[in-house]
């Protein structure tokens, strides 16, 4: 056993040091992300419920040798996943493309805690790893606020594990982490009580995820969530993983994303948390096809942009009312189907003001290539002065301004004046009864929207009034419309009366 530095780029360093990470589910993202990297089919998280003292994140990835381990210790923030351009890993059954480029998945298990130990084994070898690492000297170092040369982040033990014999066959990597920060650890157990997920060892996961998925989507936003049932949402939101399929699941039945639905199928990766599997679910009201929402695909779009190719495809999604949760508003950009932040509800700041557009709206960002160059070091936020983002805001504003608020306020307009018609021949049907009730004559009406040479027509032989509303004449006013009608049937009637 031996004891060894970790080293880390100043630059590295002095970003994760203001706590880049937003919440826990960001920091896991990277574990995760690293075990999909790994080829793994599974990641198994236990946060020790309730008490929220341990955390362990366990995988079936191909595991790490003492070799590959001390090159990432010796200096975090220079990955090596994509020497040579690689940029897809063939896993056992799928293409898988490579998700970490910068190398700082391990650093942001400081975000969770200070301390923490690797345990990795590759498959077949009789003997793995096990590595302590102890992180306070990167809460105690104040010197990589200034500087460029690398520090040391802090030690670790690296020493030779024996491992049983049924395991030999296998590879997994684990990591314990202990000395967890006290302010997440007291947020978990003082919000335990009002958890929608109750972990336990499920019989039926996927069923259980889909019924807390239900309790979620009646919320109007997620501020009544607990860190823990909002740790497990972002977790859905953010891996490469497969969508949850139910029966309001607007997907299957269209080819808008099948592509995209099938290739997550095929990484055949999935999460559990405390035994819980996540997928991911979107979870807007659906009702009725081409009358409640609308699904539109984004042309797709393959260029070089400063030098560098910019790929990526998807669809945005709107309904008549307002999205609930608020949290599933606006666009999200998934790159290597890992999604980056949140929703952006501003729609990547769209210029216009297309008022209550935006709460009604829901989509997805698929890049296949570029735009990483754009990332910032927490890989959840963009430099937007970059020339990939900028080129794929200016692709999205185009398509939401000339296909999506276009077609919704064309929708709206003709739905406007279906609604006003409806309301204009309930009006003369009810007239029509007061007529045979006062008078015993039967008329009936009918609108033809369709030009005439005269504006109305009355057939004697069953007393239909037909108005053509198209020709000249008519008041473009509906209510204004309804009135010459009227005066048009007064006029028949004191003829009728007066005969």
């Amino acid at each position: 056993m031996s004891k060894e530095k970790i080293y880390v780029s100043r630059k590295i360093l002095a970003d994760v040091g203001r706590g880049i990470y937003r919440t826990p589910a960001n920091a896991i993202k990277e574990l995760v992300s690293n075990a999909f990297d790994a080829c793994a089919t599974w990641v198994k998280i236990s946060t020790n419920v309730p008490y929220f003292d341990v955390f362990t994140c366990e995988d079936n990835g191909e595991g790490m040798t003492f070799e590959e381990l001390r090159k990432i210790f010796k200096r975090i923030g220079s990955s090596i996943k994509r020497a040579g351009g690689i940029q897809y890993n063939k896993c056992k059954g799928s293409k898988r493309p490579i998700i970490g480029k910068i190398g700082i998945g391990l650093l942001a298990v400081s975000q969770i805690c200070d301390k923490f130990t690797i345990i990795s084994k590759k498959k077949k070898q009789k003997e793995g790893l096990k590595a302590t690492i102890d992180l306070l000297q990167f809460e105690r170092e104040k010197a990589y606020l200034s500087g460029e040369e690398d520090i040391a982040l802090g030690e670790y033990e690296l020493s030779t594990l024996s491992v049983p014999q049924d395991e030999i066959p296998i590879s997994y990597t684990k990591i314990i982490m202990e000395s967890l920060k006290e302010g997440f650890q007291k947020s978990l157990k003082e919000e335990f009580k009002k958890q929608l997920i109750r972990p336990r060892q499920f019989s039926n996961a996927v069923k259980e995820f889909g019924e807390f998925i239900v309790q979620v989507s009646q919320l109007k936003n997620f501020k009544s969530l607990t860190t823990y049932d909002y740790m497990i949402w972002e977790l859905g939101i953010f891996c490469p993983l497969k969508y949850l399929e139910t029966e309001n699941q607007i997907f299957p039945s269209k080819n808008y994303i099948s592509e995209d639905i099938e290739r997550l199928k095929k990484y055949n990766f999935k999460i559990f948390i405390d035994g819980l599997e996540i997928l991911y679910e979107k979870t807007e009201e659906i009702t009725k096809q081409e009358e409640d929402f609308k699904i539109y695909k984004l042309p797709p779009y393959e260029k070089e942009v400063a030098g560098e190719k910019l790929k990526f495809h998807g669809y945005i999604y709107s309904q008549r009312k307002k999205i609930q949760p608020t949290e599933l508003q606006g666009i999200l950009i998934r790159i290597k189907d890992v999604a980056i932040g949140n929703y952006d509800k501003t729609i990547l700041k769209y210029p216009r003001e297309e008022g209550p557009i935006f709460s009604m709206v829901s989509g997805e960002i698929f890049v296949e290539e570029g735009l990483e160059t754009a990332l910032n070091i927490d890989r959840n936020s963009f430099n937007e002065t970059h020339p990939h983002y900028i080129e794929l805001q200016n692709e999205v504003h185009k398509f939401f301004k000339e296909t999506v608020v276009q077609d919704i306020r064309e929708r709206s307009k003709q739905r406007r004046k279906i609604e006003k018609q409806e309301q204009i021949t309930q009006e003369l049907n009810a007239l029509s009864e007061k007529i045979k009730n006062k008078w015993n004559i039967d008329i009936s009406f009918k609108i033809a929207e369709k030009d005439n040479q005269e504006p109305f027509y009355f057939d004697k032989s069953n007393g239909e009034f037909i108005f053509y509303t198209k020709t000249r004449g008519w008041s473009k006013s509906e209510k204004e419309r309804l009135l010459q009608m009227k005066s048009i049937i007064a006029l028949y009637l004191l003829s009728s009366l007066h005969n």
